[in-house]
């Protein structure tokens, strides 16, 4: 049978609810009965002696005369009125009944809010409850054996010594799990039994406030534990304790008003408990020195662990089911930070580069696929995951008449590929902006036209427009990566000129468009030319000593026109058919051609954050080498490139936090590239996984422009502090090494673990030039406020230490404040500093004025004021009322009509408690103290002589006072009344 305490709805009192149950056959349903008579025969059909078991009675069967019974023991069935007689409670542990006796018996039919007052008047009286409830055996049973089956299994857990029998109870030993850990959920008995803690616990709360020592606001999770001997400490032996661990249990038990141990069984365990020598004991009505209780199976024992010790003595393989039902966290409330909090705003992450001169972004620029025709819609792309690829489109060439579908067998002049991605508007020019002819206009190469475009959108961002530059020079340089130009091949209507078809003229032109005086080239080491000159522009820029830049702008460019590639591609097999670069994919099988212009500007020297988009701390250029064969890619030239740039760029590999990979999606070149970034970074062991991904999935592969792409977005994901996803993967190449070393594939917009960090881009040449450049940048868009920071900061100390002080919990001490000892309006201080990141956290106390006693609940007080002269050792004692923590006395209004008050905590003269403010007339003013130095008082104003009975609450660092005037000559009722 699985219980479960449901609440019915609210009934004046037990015996009103008693009255409205049914009487039959003598006997009222939901009330205690007992069996009697049973056959042998009978008996037969339970595995014990169910004679003499007291139950309760749940229903009746007019049919066949007989009362449905759910007995205490755990059996239940259908008995004959005659085997069934109704009981008297019998008498109660520590109220002459015997070790097996129960306070409460909780059955299908038991109300909810009569038990939990049943249950909060025994914890009033005598500080403990032994309930029973009527529940299957079989049920336990299959809890146990499912407990025994995870300790065989080796995933149990041990608490450490200090802090096991404060768990388990004193003399007790176990193998625990919580019913939070995930283990447990499928046990339909334990997860029963644990919400019938919770109810206990939502039955109670109503009366917590008189009964406990403060509001019971939780409860902790479910502990299981199956009890063991010494025997078995090999298996399980003691954990080592931290402070982690030891706080933890320490503010558990400090906040713990009540205890709830259910005893599912097999076997009974015997218990006892001891009345511990503090006030609070002593004020219990009907305290017990000693009590020892015989917890059989389906018995729950609720107990103070401030009243009383608890020593648990349970056979091995016994199933207990522990929670503390917890009082409130007071509210802290987060105040100002004093001292230095520069430190603070300091970013966490790879640092930059050292020293203060530096090659800084500027800006970057790009016409590239999908519209991307500035670095913000370059970078929304990115984010999104665009896949820019399309059809050859009419306007570049008929398509059509060469694609054939036959990837094996094809003519000399088709194609197998018909995709790219496409840069909209090549076709358009304004030459007018600069001063270009349109005769000359009309034979330039489009590569020409788009640099120039993208090159001004670059000049522009720092001010610098045509008319500017026809006025004055610049003193800066410009450079081109390209590898080839098919405005040369592809059929046209007008004969271009000699300037038009030079792969030279397409940075000349620029710099005379611009009257720079800087260094000017093209560079072409194929898919690399654009990192390879960019290696080259950084050392010219660095040599301010004699030849000072103003800046450099670095670009890469590549328009496909004609036909011609795309054949010689295909039918090499180096262009994938499926039309798109399937980088990192089991499926990648060639790359896929692209175009479109972009670039950045750099400038040497000093500036601030939002000036500059990142910083290029290094580049670095090799060979492959005798390889393979010319096109084939080689690792190990590869791994020595990337690791002079790192040694250039003064970092560790851990250091390197998102890797833009060349990434032209074959099976052939991608796990060599892989292969090569894991022997770097395997050197030494990083704290995050490193972020990798390749533009060629969005863009596709813009050969001599292919390295610019990367180098752009690089930038961008420093500037922003994210790593862009990868398109088109779904199943990684079994041939990549991804599973021997801390990476990630990113398929989806990735945050940097910090808000700064480096990004770095490979490019590697399919005839053996390979390069790689390293930027680092910062988010300045999330600064963070200092309040923010010092919170993070603080969550990632070290937790305060705690040093343990034998088995007596209460002398344990710990740098965190103890809840029992606050009162409202207590102030901590918290320290930390840059050099203190890994010292333990520790609360201070600022004012110590606000800190009082544990027994404050227990607490004298005596009042003196004008009617005494404010003598404090003529103060009035004032009596204990029948509340807990309730003060009263009596006193008359002096001549003048006016009562001038205050007390003594004590009866001591430097224990002042009184109203925040003076001459205080409000009964629901603030209060405070005990000071050595407080005046204020309360004033009554009355007639003179009138009586006046006055009322002061105290108890859990709650406080009220009140004050009644009798009728004239006649003093008020006694009153429980809250102000």
């Amino acid at each position: 049978m699985q219980t479960q305490l449901l609440p019915a709805a609210p009934t004046p009192s037990a015996a009103a609810k008693a009255l409205l149950e049914p009487v039959v056959e003598g006997i009222r349903l939901g009330g205690l009965v007992e069996l009697h008579g049973l056959s042998d025969v009978e008996l037969q059909a339970f595995n014990v002696d169910v004679n003499g078991s007291i139950g309760q009675a749940v229903g009746f069967d007019s049919a066949s005369g007989k009362f449905h019974v759910y007995l205490s023991c755990g059996a239940a069935g259908h008995f004959s009125a005659k085997n069934v007689r109704a009981v008297e409670a019998p008498r109660r542990p520590g109220e002459g009944g015997t070790g097996d006796s129960f306070d409460v018996l909780v059955g299908p039919r038991t109300d909810g809010k009569i038990l939990g007052g049943e249950i909060s008047t025994c914890l009033m009286e005598k500080g403990f409850c032994v309930v029973r409830i009527c529940q299957s055996a079989r049920l336990a049973q299959g809890a146990w054996q499912r407990m025994k089956d995870l300790s065989d299994m080796q995933r149990l857990q041990r608490f450490s010594e200090e802090v096991e029998q404060g768990y388990l109870g004193f003399g007790c030993r176990g193998r625990v799990a919580w019913m939070d850990s995930g283990e447990l959920d499928q046990d339909a008995a334990l997860q029963s039994n644990n919400a019938n803690l919770s109810l206990l616990a939502q039955s109670m709360q109503p009366y917590a406030g008189d009964v406990l020592d403060g509001q019971l606001e939780s409860r902790t999770p479910g502990l299981v534990c199956l009890t063991s001997d010494s025997s078995g400490d090999s298996e399980y032996p003691y954990p080592e304790a931290n402070d982690e661990s030891l706080g933890a249990f320490l503010q558990t038990w400090r906040r713990t008003l009540a205890r709830a141990v259910h005893f599912m069984g097999p076997y009974p365990a015997d218990l006892e408990l001891d009345a511990r020598e503090t006030v609070k004991a002593s004020k219990v009505p009907n305290l017990l020195e000693n009590v020892k209780i015989r917890a059989v199976p389906n018995t729950i024992l609720l107990f103070r662990p401030d009243i009383y010790d608890y020593t648990c003595a349970a056979p091995k393989d016994t199933l207990m089911l522990i929670t503390n039902y917890l009082a409130a966290v007071p509210e802290m409330v987060f105040g100002n930070i004093q001292g230095d909090t520069d430190w603070l705003l300091k970013e966490d992450g790879p640092p930059p580069p050292v020293g203060n001169d530096q090659i800084h972004v500027i800006n970057t620029v790009a016409r590239l696929p999908g519209c991307c025709d500035s670095q913000w819609h370059n970078w929304s792309a990115l984010r999104s995951g665009t896949d820019t690829i399309v059809q050859v489109p009419i306007t570049r060439w008929d398509v059509g008449f060469y694609w054939t579908p036959d990837e094996n067998a094809f003519e000399g002049w088709q194609t197998t590929t018909r995709h790219q991605s496409l840069c909209e508007g090549a076709e358009f020019f304004d030459n007018r902006y600069f001063e270009i002819s349109n005769n000359e206009a009309n034979g330039m190469d489009p590569v020409q036209r788009l640099v120039l475009e993208c090159g001004a959108q670059s000049m522009a961002m720092i001010g610098l427009t045509k008319k500017e530059c026809n006025r004055k020079s610049t003193h800066a340089g410009f450079c081109v990566g390209n590898d080839k130009l098919d405005w040369m091949t592809c059929e046209k209507e007008v004969t271009p000129s000699g300037t038009s078809t030079v792969l030279a003229i397409i940075a000349n032109r620029f710099s005379f468009v611009f009257n720079l005086k800087g260094p000017n080239f093209v560079c072409d080491t194929a898919c690399s030319a654009s990192l390879t000159s960019t290696h080259c522009a950084r050392f010219m820029i660095c040599n301010q000593q004699f030849d000072p830049l103003e800046f450099f702008i670095s670009m890469g460019a590549h328009l496909c026109l004609s036909p011609g590639p795309f054949i010689g591609c295909s039918q090499s097999h180096m262009s994938s058919p499926k039309g798109r670069c399937f980088t990192f994919n089991s499926s990648a099988d060639g790359y896929l051609r692209g175009e479109g212009v972009s670039g950045f500007m750099m400038k040497y020297g000093v500036f601030s954050a939002d000036q500059s988009m990142s910083i290029l701390r290094s580049t670095a250029c090799g060979q492959d080498g005798r390889s393979a064969s010319l096109t084939a890619p080689n690792g190990p030239a590869q791994e020595e490139m990337v690791t002079r740039a790192i040694k250039e760029a003064l970092m560790t590999p851990p250091e390197s936090t998102a890797w833009e990979c060349h990434g032209t999606g074959t099976s052939l070149g991608d796990p060599i590239e892989v292969g090569a970034v894991r022997k770097v970074q395997i050197r030494k062991p990083r704290t995050e996984p490193l972020m990798m991904g390749s533009a060629k999935t969005n863009i596709g592969h813009l050969e001599g422009g292919a390295a610019m792409g990367g180098i752009v977005k690089c930038i961008m994901q420093c500037r922003q502090a994210k790593c862009c996803p990868t398109q088109h993967l779904r199943t990684l190449n079994p041939h990549l090494e991804h599973a021997m070393f801390e990476a990630h594939f990113e398929t989806e917009p990735m945050a940097f673990a910090t808000n700064q960090g480096n990004s770095q881009v490979s490019s590697f040449g399919f005839g053996g030039t390979n390069a790689h450049g390293i930027f680092w940048g910062q988010n300045i868009s999330i600064k963070e406020d200092v309040e923010r920071v010092w919170m993070k900061k603080l969550l990632s100390r070290p937790p305060p230490e705690v040093r343990p002080m034998g088995l007596d919990y209460d002398k344990w001490e710990a740098d965190f404040p103890d809840t029992r000892l606050l009162r409202k309006g207590a102030k901590f201080s918290l320290s930390m500093g840059p050099d203190e990141g890994n010292e333990p956290l520790r609360w201070d106390m600022v004012d110590e004025r606000r800190e009082i006693e544990v027994d404050d609940a227990e607490a004298t007080f005596a009042i003196t004021g004008n009617f005494n002269n404010w003598d404090a050792e003529e103060a009035i004692p004032m009596e204990d009322g029948e509340v807990p923590g309730v003060h009263r006395t009596s006193l008359q209004v002096p001549p003048g009509g006016e009562l001038h008050f205050h007390l003594l905590k004590g009866g001591d003269a430097k224990q002042v408690v009184g109203p925040e403010t003076d001459d205080c007339t409000r009964k629901g003013a603030p209060i405070v103290g005990p000071h050595a130095t407080l005046k204020n008082k309360w004033v009554i104003q009355a007639p003179e002589g009138r009586e006046v009975r006055i009322e002061f609450f105290s108890r859990g660092g709650r406080r009220s006072i009140l004050w009644i005037l009798s009728r004239e000559g006649v003093m008020p009722l006694e009153t429980g009344d809250d102000e």
